[in-house]
């Protein structure tokens, strides 16, 4: 989604007898931007203190429903005076300039207090909700309801040990909470302020608020709330307090309400908790408000009681089901809590673009990103040096008959799991999937050559026919010695006997090659993964939008929304569940989505397939790459893959996955063997050559990179490719003019934000930011990190800033980093985002954010944890370092990263723009030399 620019003060500093405060950059200080308007810290120069000013955004500044909703949101908090609440103490409501200032509080939001370490122990919790109900009763006793009280929404003042008030709130460990924003709030129906207040502005349709905090009457839109609904999404934060999440999340908005309205919590994310809390949060928790506590008051008495109770209990243990708890550091996606709720999810695009521009780490996921991504025009084949097996059988794509061509999903998919059926005998050695998809039905099949290839003596070829309800399936099995028929059948039947065909096929296969069954495998064949057959369409479909979106996430989201509608409509079928785990994994760990909640659905689908399917390959699989990408415990993840891989030897993406695994563990060598492997079993695919080509550039072995491209690239037709391995060329031959040259052939050929980037290494600034302009939208997707989605304010700063016009770069970099601070709330666990606001902060002259920040994200994922993704964020923290001023802890970090396999090459030192900060340095200059 584009995240709007935050207003910057219209015409002067100057609002009334409030001044906006400038940070020492001089750029206006902006606490916070919502949807209606920007928070500044400002002083009040008559009584000489710091407000919060809420000025109106200038989009709303002719809309007279939003100043209406604005000036409520103002009358409202105002009402309300109380220790736990900020209050309002000015008002400006003439139209075109409406503005109102509050208490400024110096500290953290509560989300941003619980992102920061591990979880408080019971009774901090216990005193926050404290805190936080007895401001809900002050808001109540004025008839108001807030209707949006989540963790954002609750600031919290840490005051150090020797301050006097650190003794008065000893119970919450010296914090004091104040409840901000009442955006939402509304008055409770037929009391004075709700008349009042609504007169004139025009009734809310749908649901209001946060659904991860929202009461199930809320959700269900009752008109009659009331403060009850509060105390509801009081139980919501305790819980996350306590677990590390809320107790309700899921794979959309509508699959939460559904929870809010329905689901009982689950207590067993608790535990550990002493009675009497669980019994406080259960109250608070309960569906019908009529059992909740009567008020805010009581609700206080209650959390008091339980707090004395709790003593020095610590935060419940791991809410993870056995299968994924966390290792023993206890470090992982829950040891943090990121954006609540799912009111907003960011899905940014997911297009591969930004090359090495401003970091240059485009030699690791660029090339990843442009193999994976281009479509290739196909060559001729790289044979399997196999040799011929009796028992190795080859089952080739099946031709799609139907009438209707979109059916090709449902040939391919009946195809795919006869192969699985089959390969489910243990006798028979059947060729995995990949290896077979270049012998497309309808391409002329040379059996003898399909023999050597795949090193098989028999091949299954057929057909899929759909009318209606009807289908029919031709199948014969071939010797490829000499195309002799060894069995074939042909089943007309019912849509509903589609597992039952499968299950005839793989037995008479088993006959005909004389492949004895034993009772458990008689056993696990005839099994039907689900009794709904429509859920069993949804799956194919999903499955088909995964296989043909490769690993981009448009093609995990596409297959998700099959893949939910088949888990709808049969819970029970593992196959879909699988298929949501490892999407959701995949969206995470690709970057176009790293919220919490995003975490949470891959692991809540992780540990449902397991559950459902402990024993399955596909289930252990997905099970791993949760593992991987989700939660960095590669130990675990590589215990997982190496069992599937025992049960599925010839599987691509399990090779890949776990190549990947390795080089994050920092066995590089490891890495490239399987991912040579992956390449042999699928020699058609071009996404091994993709993973190879990355691994071979960080260990430096350019000859064999270069060699590589040369027998792959005719097959590669983007023009991308070519120039990533114009580059490659260039450092093989030490020689920065090959990449120059070849650079400036392919200019006009290249994407926009290609483009860009390759002229700005060129040194070709104007050219780049005409190249930038043509870029649409205003954020680009920056290829190494992989999809972390940047403004294009960042690069335009960037640019700006070579072009000599270091003041109209100053907004620019401003605005990428509000950008970026929002785009970071909503995240769990993004250091490659992070760094980018460090680059941010260094460019404003902001050093000591910048060096917090990037430092953050180094130890978010150190080397000493991931060596592929720490080398990347090292690097990034390097530049930050070279533009901050200092120079020496720059070069330490290049010169570490020259000695171990990362992007970091001495001909790009030399030569990139990126490095110019350092290039009168004697220990830079060093360096380039050695």
């Amino acid at each position: 989604m584009s995240i709007p620019p935050p207003p910057t003060p219209s015409n002067s500093l100057e609002y009334g007898h409030y001044r906006v405060l400038l940070r020492p950059d001089g750029t206006p200080w902006t606490l916070g931007m919502g949807g209606m308007g920007v928070t500044y810290k400002a002083t009040d120069t008559r009584l000489h203190v710091d407000v919060a000013l809420k000025v109106i955004h200038p989009l709303h500044v002719a809309d007279p429903e939003v100043q209406r909703l604005f000036v409520r949101e103002a009358r409202a908090a105002a009402r309300v005076v109380h220790f736990n609440v900020a209050p309002v103490v000015y008002l400006h409501d003439e139209p075109g300039r409406v503005f109102y200032a509050m208490e400024f509080v110096d500290g953290i939001s509560l989300h941003a207090w619980l992102r920061r370490g591990e979880r408080p122990r019971v009774a901090q919790s216990l005193a926050f909700a404290e805190q936080i109900a007895a401001g809900l009763a002050a808001i109540h006793e004025q008839n108001i309801i807030h209707r949006d009280l989540k963790p954002a929404n609750v600031m919290v003042v840490q005051y150090p040990p020797e301050h006097p008030r650190h003794r008065s709130l000893a119970a919450s460990g010296g914090c004091l909470l104040k409840i901000i924003d009442f955006g939402l709030a509304r008055g409770i129906t037929g009391h004075v302020f709700e008349q009042n207040e609504t007169r004139g502005v025009q009734p809310t349709i749908g649901f209001r608020g946060t659904v991860a905090y929202a009461s199930p009457e809320q959700c269900e839109e009752a008109p009659d709330l009331d403060g009850r609904s509060d105390l509801y999404a009081l139980g919501c934060m305790l819980w996350e307090m306590l677990a590390g999440k809320p107790p309700f999340v899921g794979a959309s908005v509508h699959v939460v309400m559904s929870q809010q309205i329905s689901k009982a919590p689950p207590l067993d994310e608790i535990f550990g908790a002493p009675p009497e809390t669980v019994a406080v949060v259960q109250r608070l928790l309960e569906k019908k408000r009529a059992r909740r506590f009567p008020d805010a008051h009581a609700a206080v008495d209650a959390l008091e009681d339980a707090r004395r109770k709790a003593g020095d209990a610590p935060a419940p243990g791991s809410i993870r089901a056995p299968s994924t708890a966390r290792n023993a550091s206890g470090r992982g996606p829950t040891s943090r809590t990121a954006a609540p709720g799912t009111s907003i999810t960011l899905r940014f695009p997911s297009r591969a673009g930004l090359f090495g521009t401003f970091l240059l780490l485009a030699l690791a996921g660029a090339g990843l990103a442009w193999w994976i991504y281009a479509a290739p025009s196909r060559g001729p084949r790289t044979a399997l040096p196999a040799a011929s097996d009796s028992r190795a059988i080859a089952v080739l794509p099946f031709a799609n008959l139907s009438a209707q061509k979109e059916d090709e999903f449902f040939a391919d998919g009946i195809h795919q799991d006869v192969l699985t059926t089959i390969a489910k005998i243990g006798a028979l050695r059947v060729i995995a999937r990949t290896a077979v998809l270049p012998y497309k039905a309808g391409r002329p099949r040379d059996l003898p050559q399909i023999s050597r290839d795949l090193g098989v003596s028999s091949v299954l070829e057929g057909s899929v026919q759909r009318s209606g309800k009807k289908i029919r399936v031709r199948v014969q099995l071939i010797a490829t010695s000499n195309s002799q028929q060894l069995w074939g059948e042909t089943f007309d039947r019912d849509f509903t006997d589609v597992f039952a065909i499968q299950t005839e096929i793989a037995s008479a296969i088993a006959q005909a090659l004389a492949a004895n069954l034993s009772p458990e495998e008689k056993r696990i064949i005839a099994l039907r993964p689900t009794e709904n057959l429509e859920a069993y369409e949804h799956y194919l479909r999903g499955r088909d939008a995964e296989t043909r979106g490769g690993w981009r996430p448009e093609g995990n989201y596409a297959a998700l929304v099959e893949y939910d509608r088949a888990a709808t409509l049969d819970p029970a079928f593992a196959l879909a569940i699988v298929g949501q785990a490892r999407c959701h994994a995949r969206i995470y760990g690709n970057g176009s989505d790293r919220s919490r909640a995003e975490a949470e659905r891959a692991r809540e689908a992780a540990d449902r397939a397991l559950r459902l399917a402990p024993n399955a390959a596909e289930t252990i699989a997905a099970h791993a790459e949760y593992l991987f990408r989700v939660e960095r415990r590669y130990d675990d993840a590589l215990a997982a893959l190496r069992a599937v891989e025992k049960l599925a030897p010839e599987d691509m993406s399990v090779l890949i996955i776990t190549g990947n695994v390795l080089r994050r563990k920092g066995r590089a060598e490891d890495a490239i063997a399987y991912f040579r492997r992956a390449q042999r079993v699928a020699p058609e695919s071009f996404d091994p050559p993709g993973y190879l080509f990355t691994s071979l550039i960080r260990v430096r072995r350019f000859d064999e990179l270069v060699a590589m491209s040369e027998a792959f690239v005719p097959r590669y037709t983007s023009p991308e490719i070519r120039a990533y391995v114009a580059r490659a060329r260039a450092l093989q031959a030490n020689d920065w003019n090959v990449s120059l040259n070849a650079l400036r052939e392919l200019d006009l050929e290249l994407r926009a934000e290609v483009r860009c980037a390759y002229r700005f290494d060129r040194r070709d600034f104007k050219g780049a930011l005409e190249a930038l302009e043509a870029v649409p939208g205003e954020t680009m997707v920056a290829d190494d990190p992989p999809n972390v989605v940047i403004p294009k304010s960042f690069m335009r700063g960037l640019i700006l800033v070579r072009l000599g016009e270091a003041a109209a770069a100053r907004p620019e970099f401003e605005q990428a980093a509000h950008w970026m601070e929002y785009a970071l709330s909503e995240r769990l666990d993004d250091p490659f985002l992070e760094i980018f606001l460090a680059r941010a902060h260094a460019a404003l002259g902001r050093k000591d954010d910048a060096l917090r920040t990037g430092e953050a994200a180094v130890r978010r994922v150190p080397e000493s944890l991931d060596a592929y993704d720490g080398c990347l964020v090292a690097h990034s923290f390097a530049l930050v370092c070279a533009e901050v001023g200092e120079p020496e802890r720059a070069c330490a970090l290049l010169r570490h990263l020259l000695n171990v396999p990362s992007t970091v090459q001495r001909l790009l030192l030399r030569n990139l723009p990126c490095y110019d900060s350092l290039r009168e340095h004697p220990e830079f200059q060093a360096l380039v030399k050695e």
